[in-house]
């Protein structure tokens, strides 16, 4: 109908018709990517505000999981350590009987936890983590799982060397699978319970180098562990503390 129009007044050379018929075919294209642009921006903001609530729950639970991870590996190390001092002091006190046990009962375990957004790996996949307008935000995740890829296979090293480790570090001692210590975590969702350790020699673990080198390479490689899971969490403090709008802790990692 409007190209009909403007046939006609160009046939009639009425330039000012033909002009306003131009200005009005502009506008309202203009209008109409205004339209559909606005429509969009709507629709990626409504994504964007799905995508935040799904971080923020992700995070929450990841610090939980993180913190149980380190509450693990700081056991195990102190009783890795008392069972290193024990040995060179070439004494076992009563006192320090519980936490050189410990060092025992975890040598050779590691907290297995994975802190994996399941929203950013959907985000990152599907190439939409641009739908986030804080650049600082977008960074810290960004960071985040560069750090946790990297140290994927870090982590596998480890578990792969601490398995040469176990036959030298259980040589001295058995467990009295009838008797049950509480584990690290105190909460219902976590708790489980380990064997309590049954007879050891103490004068046969000072005299076997071989178990004093697995206690000493066993406390490392739970010092590599505990201070990941220790940088993990401070990553994910802070992005938590992005995604409620403040400033992350200036904490060196």
């Amino acid at each position: 109908m409007l190209l009909r129009r403007v046939i006609e007044h160009v046939k009639a050379q009425n330039w000012t018709a033909v002009a306003l018929d131009f200005v009005i075919v502009v506008v309202g294209v203009f209008i109409g990517i205004q339209v559909a642009n606005w429509n969009d921006g709507l629709a990626d903001r409504a994504k964007e505000v799905q995508a935040l609530e799904g971080l923020r729950s992700d995070f929450e639970q990841m610090e939980v999981t993180l913190n149980r991870a380190v509450a693990f590996h700081e056991r195990a190390f102190a009783g890795l350590h008392a069972v290193i001092k024990a040995i060179e002091e070439g004494e076992l006190t009563d006192t320090d009987r519980p936490q050189f046990e410990d060092g025992l009962r975890y040598c050779y375990r590691t907290a297995a936890v994975t802190a994996v957004s399941s929203t950013l790996t959907e985000l990152s996949s599907s190439g939409q983590i641009g739908l986030l307008r804080d650049a600082t935000l977008r960074k810290a995740l960004t960071e985040y799982e560069i750090f946790r890829e990297s140290e994927k296979f870090g982590h596998q090293a480890v578990r792969d060397m601490i398995l040469l480790y176990t036959r030298d570090c259980t040589a001295h001692f058995d467990y009295d699978i009838y008797a049950n210590r509480p584990g690290t975590y105190d909460d219902s969702a976590w708790a489980f319970r380990l064997s309590e350790i049954g007879d050891y020699d103490f004068e046969e673990m000072k005299k076997d180098e071989d178990f004093r080198e697995a206690m000493f390479e066993l406390r490392e490689f739970q010092l590599f562990d505990l201070n990941w899971y220790l940088n993990a969490r401070q990553r994910v403090k802070d992005i938590r503390r992005l995604l409620d709008g403040d400033a992350p802790e200036d904490t060196a990692r």
